[in-house]
């Protein structure tokens, strides 16, 4: 029985030459996690490590019309019409930008408001949630009442209601995870 060498179980490529030995096609990739790519030569076992840029997804807030028309494109049943570019690709682009981590597509209960009367709920959902994943916004009853607790503070200490813009105050997840 044949066992293999001692490196190049582990590594991946694509490969490129060795920064110490220059052995070509023997640098590849050991491990990615932990906002870090760690690479390794399966001849010499040198060891790299590079950090990956901080995540600072976008959020990008797709009303219920949106998620349709995307769902549709996905299903394959979208009538061609005037709009059928428009939304091929933004689907294509949204596909691009989740796959690359530059944003999130949080839903609300907006969308599950909306979404229970439709005929096709559950496809709807689940369209809503393959594009969102997990990331969601806080309920809008829940923003509305910080909203109202603000203006009355504001009103008791004589001063202008300060509502904050920070897009990470009202959503339910973290985006950068």
């Amino acid at each position: 029985m044949a066992y293999p060498k001692a490196g190049g179980m582990f590594e991946r490529g694509p490969f490129s030459p060795c920064p110490k030995c220059r052995r070509p096609e023997s640098f590849g990739l050991l491990h990615g996690g932990d906002h870090s790519l760690t690479m390794r030569c399966k001849a010499c076992r040198h060891t790299e490590r590079e950090q990956l840029p901080v995540l600072d997804k976008k959020v990008i807030y797709l009303d219920q019309f949106a998620f349709s028309e995307l769902f549709k494109i996905k299903a394959g049943t979208r009538r061609a019409d005037a709009h059928d570019a428009f939304w091929r690709e933004l689907y294509d682009k949204v596909q691009r930008v989740l796959l690359l981590q530059q944003a999130i597509f949080p839903t609300s209960d907006v969308h599950s408001s909306e979404t229970i009367v439709s005929p096709f709920s559950n496809d709807l959902r689940n369209a809503c949630e393959a594009i969102g994943g997990t990331a969601s916004l806080i309920d809008t009853d829940e923003v509305s009442r910080k909203q109202v607790r603000e203006c009355f503070d504001a009103y008791r200490q004589n001063r202008a209601p300060s509502f904050s813009l920070n897009v990470d105050d009202v959503l339910s997840t973290q985006r950068n995870t």
